[in-house]
């Protein structure tokens, strides 16, 4: 049992390990996400944006009613431009 007291501490540290690796690994698929995103939009005369905040345009649609109830918000990729003269934005939204 004495020759045991070692696997303790290298659990822990494989652990923290991983964890690391898999924070490093989703931030770099999230710049690569928003590399490719950016160049795709770009090839298209588009624009990409990374949102952070609630858009300026939703207030009619919540207040209208358009847009169900929620409790909870968060706002990701926008691509925006004009397609026929219309113009348009797209955003990921999770509510």
């Amino acid at each position: 049992m004495h020759g045991d007291t070692g696997i303790i501490p290298a659990i822990v540290v494989g652990m923290i390990g991983c964890a690391a690796a898999g924070a490093r690994i989703n931030a770099t698929r999230g710049q690569m996400i928003n590399e490719w995103l950016s160049r795709i939009a770009g090839h298209l005369g588009f624009t990409y944006a990374r949102l952070r905040s609630r858009p300026d345009f939703l207030e009619p649609f919540l207040r209208y009613g358009l847009v169900g109830r929620f409790n909870r918000e968060r706002w990701e990729d926008e691509i925006s431009g004009a397609h026929n003269g219309v113009r348009f934005s797209l955003i990921e939204a999770h509510l």
